[in-house]
């Protein structure tokens, strides 16, 4: 019987050699053993170069717990075993010197904040299934690509976070659904964004203040939470073809409030001819704006422009409406 309390038949030579081989001593890791497999549970070394081992205990490590190797400045993981496919929270978070996450291509799920504060970090595991909150919030990273059939479906809230570094970043081939609160704030290097033509929502601030920001595809996107370029660099954006209707349904959209407030840079805006409503704020700010353009002829669903929606635009000259109601 193992620590667990898992049982062993000592008749099958293939568990009785498991539990009789002489067990491999690794100094500065501990183990959790969980029946047929094991986690790495704490390494307290002070190494900079780190050999994660496959197995313990003659079990494989399939995964690295929450806080195994927080607040190592050391660390510096030579590579991840091929058994591992999970990291746990905050795993990593805070080892300033870890700078990439080699051999991590069976890794499927990252958890929150798992490189939170990593900020020598460059690469992420290309093919991750689901990754958590915050988990490469505050790192180094420059470019982000995921492995083709990589199968995430949603870029949760500030998992990029403050990632001054990052200048480019292609979702376009990911099975993609959402993006999260804040998920890129702060990336003030990202220059471009391609998203997967079946995301459905954008949430809230989710490129504010990337300053460096200029293009973006984000076809198809049905919603959009408030401030989600506030503070960009985007000099122009069309965005006729979100919310688009279908054969079965009319769609609307409601470009919310401080949608682009504060776009100093921003020129030219194209709007869909699904818009229904131009939010609070949402180009206040937008001093160089020029024209805003809907994408529609009379039978236009816009209905409501919201206090303030183009306060301080002083460079606004030609606005293509069909409202009804201002």
């Amino acid at each position: 019987m193992t620590e667990s309390g898992a049982s062993f038949s000592l008749s099958d030579p293939a568990e009785r050699d498991m539990l009789l081989s002489p067990e491999i001593p690794y100094d500065n890791f501990s183990f959790v053993v969980e029946s047929r497999y094991c986690y790495l549970e704490q390494y307290t070394g002070n190494s900079a170069e780190v050999n994660v081992p496959s197995v313990s205990r003659n079990l494989p490590v399939i995964g690295i717990a929450d806080d195994a190797f927080a607040g190592n400045p050391y660390v510096q993981p030579d590579s991840l075993p091929s058994s591992i496919s999970s990291i746990g929270a905050h795993a990593f978070s805070g080892c300033t010197s870890l700078v990439s996450v080699v051999g991590a291509d069976g890794v499927s799920d990252i958890g929150d904040g798992a490189f939170d504060g990593c900020d020598s970090l460059q690469t992420v595991p290309a093919y991750a299934a689901a990754i958590a909150e915050g988990a490469f919030r505050g790192t180094s990273l420059r470019s982000v690509s995921f492995a083709a059939g990589c199968a995430v479906e949603r870029i949760p809230a500030y998992a990029f976070y403050g990632c001054a570094s990052l200048a480019s970043i292609d979702l376009s081939a990911l099975p993609l659904e959402s993006v999260g609160e804040s998920a890129f704030e702060g990336c003030s290097m990202l220059e471009s964004v391609s998203l997967a033509q079946r995301t459905a929502k954008v949430g809230a601030h989710a490129f504010k203040d990337c300053t460096s920001l200029e293009s973006v595809q984000m076809d198809g996107v049905l919603e959009m939470g408030e401030g989600v370029f506030q503070n960009s660099g985007l000099t122009s954006i069309d965005l006729r073809n979100l919310a688009p209707s279908g054969f079965f349904a009319v769609n609307t959209f409601d470009l919310p409030g401080d949608t682009f407030r504060g776009c100093s840079k921003l020129v030219s805006v194209v709007l869909p001819q699904t818009l229904s409503s131009i939010g609070a704020y949402a180009f206040a700010g937008c001093t160089s704006l020029e024209t805003v353009t809907v994408n529609a002829d009379a039978d236009s669903s816009l209905t409501k422009i919201y206090e303030g929606a183009f306060d301080d635009c002083r460079s606004l000259r030609t606005v293509i409406l069909f409202a009804r109601t201002i």
